[in-house]
């Protein structure tokens, strides 16, 4: 358990989720949600997800991957950006790794809201 480190840190985290750069803010939301349940956290990771940078969407989807259940609110994008992997030369060689790691999420996310 972090404990009241962790407690102290949430500011920042929250803070670091408005942060120019996308890996920022993608390692923040991660924390955050690891740290407990914090929405904007989910809607930072989704909108990273939208994006051009075809890196930067690849790390929203992983660490989106990575949170289970906490993810579902970014249910929609993430089949999206899977839907668009498959025929979009914009993620270019990330378009695999998106499907290879967006498919499992989404079949993991159970079908409620």
């Amino acid at each position: 358990a972090a404990g009241a480190a962790a407690s102290e840190a949430i500011p920042a985290l929250r803070a670091a989720l408005d942060d120019p750069s996308p890996e920022v803010r993608i390692e923040s939301a991660g924390t955050l949600a690891r740290l407990g349940s914090y929405p904007e956290a989910v809607e930072t990771l989704s909108e990273i997800l939208k994006g051009s940078d075809p890196f930067a969407v690849l790390l929203a989807a992983r660490t989106l991957q990575l949170m289970g259940e906490k993810a579902h609110p970014a249910r929609e994008a993430m089949a999206q950006v899977l839907a668009a992997s498959a025929h979009d030369a914009a993620y270019g060689s990330n378009a695999l790794f998106l499907r290879f790691t967006l498919e499992p999420a989404l079949a993991s996310l159970s079908s409620g809201p």
